[in-house]
């Protein structure tokens, strides 16, 4: 019979355990996302947020029409299933860029992860992404 693999101690003694940056992790994501959701709408509709709306009130075949709007369909197609489900307001038009500003939190901290080795990185490209007034309002 062939013994299971062991770890060897040394290694063992070194790591250290993931809930505390786990912990960290969700505290800022819990932040992000009620930086993105609070008072969503307690302002007026903004010049680009209008021409959202004029582009999704059509029907389904005026997204894709050409002259319709010369950003890509990616998120008008999402915005326009986002009304139909929510209704026509200032608030639901701003919580699905919430929901993508929220999912794009952990996105960073997987991207830095990676890219740097390091939890503590991931950890400081989310706190810099939740924080950052660009992509809260």
């Amino acid at each position: 019979m062939s013994s299971p693999a062991v770890v060897p101690t040394r290694a063992r003694a070194h790591r250290r355990p993931a809930w505390p940056w786990t912990a960290v992790l969700l505290a800022l994501l819990l932040l992000g996302a009620a930086l993105r959701i609070y008072r969503a709408d307690h302002q007026e509709i903004w010049g680009d947020e209008g021409a959202k709306l004029e582009v999704v009130n059509q029907d389904l075949a005026h997204l894709f029409w050409p002259g319709a709007e010369v950003h890509p369909r990616f998120f008008h197609v999402h915005l326009f299933i986002w009304f139909r489900l929510f209704g026509y307001n200032p608030f639901g038009l701003r919580m699905l860029p919430a929901l993508f500003g929220v999912l794009g939190l952990p996105l960073s901290y997987v991207l830095a992860r990676r890219l740097l080795a390091a939890r503590a990185a991931g950890l400081g490209a989310v706190f810099v992404l939740a924080l950052s007034p660009f992509h809260v309002s």
